[in-house]
């Protein structure tokens, strides 16, 4: 018994930081971090997946790590798996917003719904593009890729091996840009539609004011965003389908991962 006591208090330490990794990717990773999933069933998801994980990667723990050095390096294992779940999560966020930002040109955001996933309010658009997302990500097994991503991570980045510096912020920027692209690219079809509507009606209160362009354009515009979405929504998914592939590539670049 004494001896197995020594074991477990030996592996304290590093399977500490293991489970604040792994923990610190389920709080931001699309699907794991939704409200969805019920509390318990994460801790035990995050503990199971430690437990897994610890003995293929123990024989790259430090032999002098120590429970103190372990408390102190929580916070960066922490950071670590946030930055990885956030820059994938990034991108379905983005073609939410895309979809907000139609449904306002439109008129549509108006009505407003509870999103299951997060619990926050949205329009029907954002979550119709959220949605797409979702399904693109699931399509593409994006939520295999991303496991295979941390645990390739711990091989690439050792525990203890990380620390927030430049790169790190440098890296987060440049995916925050690249969200912001997205959104652009997945709104902007519809928005130049409604712009050249608004446009049109414009003209119309000019040439025929005894017209009432407020009632018929406030049809006209939905009509238009939703024809405009229809259209849109394969060549969408192609671009959500691109954007991911180029996401997980940029983390095995970022953590020095090569192959596939």
């Amino acid at each position: 018994m004494p001896a197995t006591l020594l074991d477990v208090f030996g592996v304290l330490p590093g399977l500490m930081l293991v489970i604040a990794r792994i923990g610190g990717l389920l709080v931001t990773a699309p699907l794991f971090s939704t409200n969805v999933i019920p509390r318990v069933v994460k801790i035990y998801l995050v503990v199971t997946l430690s437990l897994a994980i610890f003995p293929v990667i123990s024989s790259g723990i430090p032999s002098t790590l120590t429970l103190d050095l372990a408390l102190f390096g929580l916070v960066g294992e922490l950071a670590f798996g946030i930055a990885l779940g956030l820059a994938v999560n990034l991108t379905l966020t983005a073609a939410q917003v895309a979809g907000v930002t139609i449904a306002r040109q439109s008129g549509l955001a108006m009505g407003q719904l509870v999103d299951p996933m997060s619990g926050e309010q949205t329009t029907v658009l954002g979550q119709v593009y959220y949605t797409l997302a979702v399904l693109v990500f699931l399509a593409v097994g994006g939520e295999r890729e991303l496991v295979r991503v941390l645990l390739e991570s711990f091989e690439a980045v050792p525990l203890l091996g990380f620390w927030p510096d430049a790169g790190l912020c440098e890296f987060l920027l440049d995916t925050l840009a690249g969200a912001y692209m997205l959104a652009v690219r997945l709104a902007a079809p519809a928005v130049i539609a409604l712009l050249l509507t608004s446009l049109t009606l414009g003209f119309l209160s000019r040439t025929v004011p005894q017209l009432n362009v407020l009632s018929i354009g406030f049809s006209l515009k939905v009509i238009v965003a939703v024809l405009v979405l229809l259209a849109t929504l394969p060549a969408a998914g192609s671009i959500l389908e691109a954007t991911f592939s180029v996401v997980f590539e940029s983390l095995r670049e970022g953590l020095g991962i090569l192959g596939p």
